[in-house]
């Protein structure tokens, strides 16, 4: 998920996703989130009061060069690529409704395989 502390529902689904990330089921499953905010000491205070014991593994793309190389259409832009490298799902924006699609490709995707 790539997210910025100047979109506003960027930090209303960070929240969300990490209460999926510590879903039972989801053990084996790596959540990322990617900050874009130029001012990295910004998103750490944020995240600080926010979400100070998060799940999700944070990183940075100070100015956005990697959220580019993937051609977001609206951010928060989140991406759910599987063990093989394939984006299995793509989402643009927050909608609650949408994380239930999210939750629904990662449980395909966790799923034992006959």
């Amino acid at each position: 998920d790539f997210w910025a502390t100047w979109c506003a529902p960027c930090k209303a689904a960070l929240p969300a996703l990490d209460a999926m990330a510590r879903r039972p089921g989801f053990e084996d499953v790596r959540f990322l989130a990617v900050n874009v905010d130029r001012d990295g000491a910004q998103a750490d205070r944020w995240l600080a009061q926010n979400l100070p014991s998060a799940k999700l593994t944070m990183l940075r793309d100070d100015g956005g060069s990697l959220l580019a190389r993937f051609g977001a259409a609206g951010m928060p832009a989140l991406y759910v690529i599987d063990r093989d490298g394939v984006v299995r799902h793509v989402e643009a924006g927050y909608e609650t409704a949408a994380l239930k699609q999210v939750e629904s490709t990662l449980d395909a995707l966790v799923a034992p395989r006959p």
